[in-house]
């Protein structure tokens, strides 16, 4: 059994599989605190979970100033949802996730699919600041 699980919004098949992996947790009385590696896209996804499900308990983020993806905070317009004020986040204003993605910035970082292996945890940017 455990006290707390940590599921990811992104990785888990969205928001609303993940408010069912919320309310089954909270039938066992199990706390939630997000995972949240991915930036924020994900983390204004993840604020909007994390406000309307009960076993909320903390919310993991990425910091805004990130050295390996220096992009990261030109990715929306506007929004601050990697900023915290008094050690809150707060969820982002407007329609939908309340973010407004700049399209020009996502085109010129495409994913690309890394493999990931023994040696994928020691490359240069899986290394601490």
């Amino acid at each position: 059994m455990a006290d707390i699980i940590q599921p990811d919004l992104v990785k888990c098949g969205g928001i609303l599989e993940m408010k069912k992996i919320a309310a089954m947790a909270e039938a066992e009385y199990v706390m939630v605190a997000p995972h949240n590696p991915l930036g924020p896209v994900g983390s204004a996804a993840t604020l909007h979970l994390s406000a309307c499900v009960p076993n909320f308990q903390i919310q993991e983020m990425v910091r805004a100033s990130n050295k390996r993806v220096p992009w990261r905070t030109d990715l929306i317009f506007g929004a601050t949802v990697n900023q915290p004020k008094n050690g809150r986040l707060a969820l982002p204003p407007g329609p939908g996730l309340g973010i407004d993605l700049d399209e020009t910035v996502a085109e010129a970082h495409p994913y690309r699919r890394k493999p990931i292996g023994r040696d994928f945890w020691r490359q240069p940017h899986f290394l601490f600041d």
